[in-house]
């Protein structure tokens, strides 16, 4: 509890800074009615979310577990948390090699299907579905709603 605690306080802390120096972001006159604050702005509630929403988690888990209940004495293994880390970024660089090449869509549903299986999913229908699923789903939000060029096969 201490540590989440800890953790969410220093969220906090640095979601106030990240705020603070986007609210000093000026307005242009060729900005937008969001303006090149907006999205920096948004990111800095969101961790305030994130750190507001870990600080309650661990006040409420203290509250219907109990201060008796055994912390961890066992050190985590940081080797193979870092090359697990490794594998995620490894998936992510090979994206980037592919996406020009085989294009958004195919690339996006290789990803997650990379991704499903390197977490522990085993091959089955599902998995495969949330792959549709996910890749479906961001071509839509980058690609219809947002108006985002996706890269097409081939285009380099």
């Amino acid at each position: 509890m201490k540590r989440d605690l800890i953790c969410s306080l220093v969220l906090l802390v640095i979601a106030a800074g990240y705020y603070f120096f986007t609210s000093s972001i000026g307005t242009s006159a060729l900005s937008d009615e969001v303006g090149a604050a907006g999205l920096p702005t948004v990111y800095s509630i969101g961790l305030a979310g994130v750190a507001l929403v870990l600080g309650l988690q661990a006040l409420l888990r203290w509250l219907i577990i109990g201060s008796q209940a055994k912390t961890s004495t066992e050190s985590p293994d940081f080797l193979r948390m870092f090359l697990r880390a490794g594998g995620v970024l490894a998936i992510g660089i090979v994206y980037l090699l592919i996406v020009n090449i085989v294009g958004y869509v195919i690339a996006l549903l290789l990803v997650l299907m990379a991704m499903l299986f390197y977490l522990g999913e085993g091959v089955g229908r599902q998995t495969i579905l949330a792959a549709f699923i996910g890749a479906g789903f961001f071509w839509v939000l980058f690609d219809r709603l947002l108006g985002i060029p996706t890269p097409g096969i081939g285009s380099f």
